[in-house]
């Protein structure tokens, strides 16, 4: 006999989302609220002002600050006027929009902050930690300055944020573009295995890249700065170490930058979260000073990152520097989940039942209004049923016609 049965509604409710997002509520939602509501009020101490920008914009415009591989990550669309939509995978290049069209008389620096998803096509890959296409970012953009000073009130600003967001533990790896441009402009050509010295630096194979380098046939000051990268990264002696490596002025001038900036982030005392990563090359087309990126137990991921891109607002016609940093906020959740560091969602002061009274409604009010948090218990008028759900739901107190009764636990 065939089976007639129609699907369940719990099956169809289940393919109403697609791939890569998910509904966020309960707790989960309140706790990550927590989480924006501490970034958002840090930076604002700190003087960055908040910015709300569109969820979509024309693709060619959005393009223009990505390279082709970026640019292939994002979500497409065609709106009913057949013009070429994307929405944003990132929210730096918003912002360098925004400053180049609308905010070039502004004296610098222009600080900018955000808390908004930004939405990228990521292959589901088997194995791997879980990774979604709307991403929630909570980050700053400080343009118009190019100095140790800016950069260090990145990078403590940024050890602020993921304080304020109650991160116990992690790691900011932090390095120049500077230096690595330096030390191959030290080759005398380009060599043809270029991308694979890269690859073997970023995997700080120390093997694979003296193997490559004689590929290339690369002799002299940049052989060994080329073949130290991978060896210059902790919080010892990395810099005097590569100070005596650099092969360049312009590797040189790096190094002093970031001497600049580690006296700073000593005097902001922060100094102790950083680790200098001299062998970061990702990003060597988007980054022109420092990079950083930022990790903490429990998370396959960066839980944040950074750097400086003077270059990007000259794209859309303003040439200026900036340096900012963005922090993933659901990956900052899942860490401080591991971690028994989640903040913890405060209940309603009280639950008061519904008599009908008017009067009782305006005392409501009154308390509202001053600072309480009061829920109307709308399914119930019985005092017994309302204090049962307030134990049930760890609520200290139920309000009966303007009576303040405490609930103890396990009523």
């Amino acid at each position: 006999m065939m089976n007639h049965s129609t699907p369940s509604r719990t099956t169809h409710l289940l393919r109403l989302l697609p791939p890569g997002v998910r509904d966020i509520f309960g707790d989960e939602a309140a706790r990550l609220t927590l989480v924006h509501r501490a970034a958002e009020e840090t930076f604002w101490r700190w003087g960055y002002a908040p910015v709300v920008l569109p969820t979509f914009e024309y693709y060619d415009v959005l393009a223009r600050g990505f390279d082709e591989q970026a640019s292939g990550k994002m979500h497409r669309f065609i709106d009913a006027q057949g013009n070429l939509l994307a929405l944003r995978p990132d929210l730096t290049v918003p912002v360098a929009r925004l400053v180049a069209s609308r905010l070039v008389q502004e004296p610098p620096p222009v600080r900018l902050a955000y808390v908004a998803p930004v939405f990228r096509y990521v292959e589901p890959r088997a194995g791997q930690q879980r990774e979604f296409r709307e991403i929630w970012q909570a980050g700053v953009e400080c343009v118009g300055v190019n100095n140790a000073d800016a950069d260090a009130e990145i990078i403590a600003l940024h050890v602020a944020t993921l304080q304020a967001m109650g991160v116990p533990r992690f790691q900011l790896n932090l390095g120049h573009m500077g230096f690595v441009h330096g030390v191959f402009d030290a080759l005398d050509k380009q060599p043809p295995n270029l991308a694979a010295i890269r690859r073997a630096i970023d995997r700080k194979n120390r093997h694979i890249l003296a193997e490559e380098l004689d590929r290339a046939g690369v002799r002299g000051a940049a052989r060994a700065a080329l073949e130290a990268l991978p060896t210059l990264w902790g919080q010892g002696d990395v810099l005097e170490r590569a100070a005596a490596l650099a092969p360049t002025p312009r590797a040189r001038s790096a190094i002093e930058r970031l001497q600049q900036i580690v006296a700073r982030l000593e005097a902001y005392g922060v100094r102790d979260f950083v680790t200098i990563d001299l062998g970061e090359v990702r990003g060597m087309h988007y980054y022109t000073g420092i990079t950083f990126e930022t990790f903490a137990p429990h998370s396959g991921y960066p839980i944040a990152g950074g750097g400086r891109y003077d270059n990007l607002l000259a794209l859309y016609g303003y040439d200026a520097p900036a340096v900012g940093f963005a922090v993933f906020t659901q990956r900052v959740l899942d860490v401080l989940e591991a971690e028994n560091a989640a903040p913890d969602v405060p209940r309603p002061d009280a639950l008061m039942v519904a008599c009908g009274h008017a009067e009782c409604l305006a005392d409501l009010q009154r308390r509202r209004a001053a600072g309480q948090r009061i829920e109307l218990d709308l399914s119930s008028r019985s005092p017994e049923g309302t204090r049962r759900k307030a134990a049930a739901r760890g609520i200290g107190a139920v309000l009966v016609c303007g009576e303040w009764q405490e609930v103890a636990h396990g009523d």
